[in-house]
C-alpha cells in the first residue's frame, strides 16, 4: 500500500494552491513521502528585495528561504497540525524568511514584526503581512491576536540570557494552544567555528575567548559586539546591545521548561555540515544554527 499523499486544496485566493499536511503517512514510502514533504520547494516563492538594501542579494539568500521550510514542516508534522492560519515572523527582517512563509500557507494572516520599521514596511508591501512595529524589550511589544506557528530566526542568537526568557514568555503568550514554535540558536556547530578561529563574529579575540569561557563553563556564553561590530548593527537598525549568542542544546531545553511553562518541547535540529557530522546530511542553510521546535500545551 502507497503512502498517503498530500493534499491539496483549491485556492481561495491568487494561483497557488493550499497545501494541507497529511495527518497520517502510512505504508512502505513513509520515509521517503516524509523526505519528499520535508525538502520540497514552495511553489510562487516571491524574490522581491529591498530597494534601498545596501547590497545585492545572493542566490544563497533565496536558498535559505526554502531550506527554513524544512525544520517548520517537521516541526508541524510532529505537533499534528495540518494547517496552519495564523503566523507571526519576528524578527521579520526584509522577508528572508517570510517570503518562504507566503509561498507555504498562502492564505494565512501572516504578522512581520521588527524594530527595523522599513523592513516591516516592505513586508507588508512585497508579503501580503500585517505590519508591527517592535520594541527593543519584548515586554513592550503589544502584537493582537495568537497564532498557530510562530518563527523567530537569527534573534535569540544575538542576546543575553534576561532576553531569551522575556521573549520566551512573550513567544508563549502569543501561541494558541497546539500552536508550535520554532526558533533558532547557535549551538556547538558555531562553538567549534569561533574555538577554530575561523568565526570571530563582531567580537574582539578577548570577547570570544570570554564567550567560550561562559559557554564550556555554564552552557551559554554572551559577547556584546566591540566598537567595530556595534557600528554594524547600527547600519542595520538593530540594538547597541545585541552581540553574539552561543547555548548549548541542554541549556535551551532547561530555559524552555523554566521559563515558559505552557511550552513543551518538539524537537532540535542541530545544526553544522561537513564529514564530522556525516556526508550524507542535508546541508544546513542558515548559517550552521540549530534549529528548536516547541508546542504551546493546551490549558
Amino acid at each position: 500500500m502507497g503512502a498517503q499523499e498530500a493534499v491539496t486544496e483549491k485556492p481561495r485566493r491568487g494561483s497557488t494552491p493550499t497545501r494541507r499536511y497529511p495527518d497520517r503517512l502510512v505504508g512502505e514510502g513513509l520515509l521517503s513521502e516524509l523526505l519528499r514533504e520535508l525538502d520540497r520547494d514552495a511553489e510562487g516563492m516571491s524574490t522581491a528585495t529591498l530597494p534601498t538594501a545596501a547590497r545585492s542579494y545572493s542566490p544563497r539568500y533565496f536558498e535559505t528561504a526554502q531550506w527554513s521550510l524544512r525544520p517548520i514542516r517537521l516541526a508541524l508534522l510532529a505537533a499534528g497540525r495540518p494547517t496552519v492560519d495564523s503566523v507571526l515572523d519576528l524578527p521579520c527582517g526584509d522577508g528572508r524568511i517570510l517570503r518562504a512563509l507566503r509561498a507555504e500557507f498562502p492564505d494565512a494572516r501572516i504578522v512581520a514584526c521588527d524594530i527595523n520599521r522599513e523592513a516591516v514596511d516592505f513586508c507588508a508591501a512585497a508579503f501580503d503581512a500585517i505590519p508591527v512595529y517592535a520594541s527593543e524589550d519584548p515586554r513592550d511589544n503589544h502584537v493582537e491576536g495568537t497564532f498557530d506557528l510562530i518563527w523567530c530566526g537569527s534573534l535569540l542568537t544575538h542576546v543575553d540570557a534576561p532576553l531569551w526568557t522575556a521573549f520566551l514568555q512573550l513567544f508563549e503568550s502569543l501561541l494558541d494552544p497546539g500552536g508550535v514554535l520554532v526558533f533558532s540558536t547557535c549551538g556547538r556547530f558555531a562553538a567549534d567555528r569561533v574555538r577554530s578561529g575561523r568565526s570571530r563574529p563582531g567580537l574582539t579575540d578577548d570577547e570570544a575567548e570570554a564567550m567560550l569561557r561562559d559557554y564550556d563553563r555554564s552552557g551559554f556564553g554572551y559577547g556584546r559586539y566591540s566598537e567595530e561590530g556595534r557600528e554594524r548593527r547600527r547600519s542595520l537598525s538593530l540594538p547597541d546591545d545585541y552581540g553574539f549568542t552561543l547555548a548549548a542544546p541542554w541549556w535551551v531545553c532547561a530555559r524552555v521548561q523554566e521559563d515558559a511553562m505552557k511550552l513543551d518541547m518538539l524537537g532540535f535540529l542541530a545544526g553544522g555540515n561537513g564529514p564530522r557530522w556525516g556526508d550524507n546530511r542535508p546541508p544546513n542553510n542558515l548559517n550552521g544554527q540549530d534549529i528548536v521546535s516547541c508546542i504551546r500545551m493546551r490549558d
